[in-house]
């Protein structure tokens, strides 16, 4: 989760720059099409607003080897000393 939706966006062009794909698709519940249609809620959602739209997703999946974590980790890290944030 970063800090900002500004920051979030541009750390997955970053990412998506040295091919690392990072994708931000998070929906919370209550503005799906479902969540909408069927769901209930008081008052507004502020915080989960504003939370589900700094969230980014790194790769993570089962064949994703040691080193592609290595780099990964790497270039976020870059990311963080580049953006001085």
């Amino acid at each position: 989760m970063l800090k900002s939706p500004d920051v979030r966006e541009r750390l997955k062009i970053f990412l998506n720059q040295r091919g690392i794909q990072a994708v931000s698709h998070y929906e919370p519940l209550h503005s799906s099409v479902a969540g909408v249609k069927y769901g209930r809620v008081s008052g507004a959602l502020t915080n989960t607003d504003t939370v589900a739209s700094c969230i980014l997703r790194l790769p993570l999946f089962a064949d994703l080897g040691v080193n592609d974590q290595d780099r990964i980790i790497e270039c976020v890290f870059d990311f963080f000393k580049t953006e001085n944030l």
